[in-house]
């Protein structure tokens, strides 16, 4: 009987490893908005960046070119990121909840795809986590982002 005992705690704790997928690593954010996390591509969950204009930044060489929402999010992140994966998307593209640390290494993780909400360059998609339609209620009092420009109706 302790052998079986064992047995089915090891494949329950296997199941359980396999569930809460972790990607971790240096970032690199792509044109889309995706990001490449460790070499493995994550689209942040519960967000829609609206890809509405594009913008390019020439106070750099080369000038990068792409969506207001995405020079903002390459504004944002920086060095190591850590996602946990929700799910695979139709396309087969990692979603997941990503973070960063802040300057006090021991404070939480900051959640990427909340800041972009709470600041107004990301919309709550229809799955995403309560806080987030909250943050973008908040920004849209505020007319932050997106918000800011009041001839755009998103609802």
């Amino acid at each position: 009987m302790p052998l079986l005992a064992a047995a089915l705690l090891a494949a329950a704790s296997a199941s359980v490893a396999r569930a809460a997928t972790i990607v971790d690593g240096l970032v690199i954010v792509r044109e889309d908005g995706t990001l490449s996390v460790g070499g493995t591509r994550v689209r942040l969950f519960g967000i829609y960046l609206p890809q509405l204009e594009r913008t390019c930044r020439t106070s750099i060489r080369p000038p990068v070119c792409a969506p207001k929402a995405v020079l903002v999010l390459v504004d944002k992140v920086d060095g190591f990121v850590r996602c946990e994966i929700v799910r695979r998307g139709p396309d087969g593209v990692a979603e997941g909840i990503c973070g960063q640390r802040g300057r006090d290494p021991f404070a939480p993780r900051e959640d990427i795809g909340a800041f972009l909400v709470q600041e107004g360059f990301a919309l709550a998609a229809p799955e995403a986590p309560p806080e987030y339609f909250a943050l973008e209620r908040l920004a849209e009092s505020r007319e932050l982002g997106l918000w800011g420009n009041k001839f755009l109706n998103f609802r």
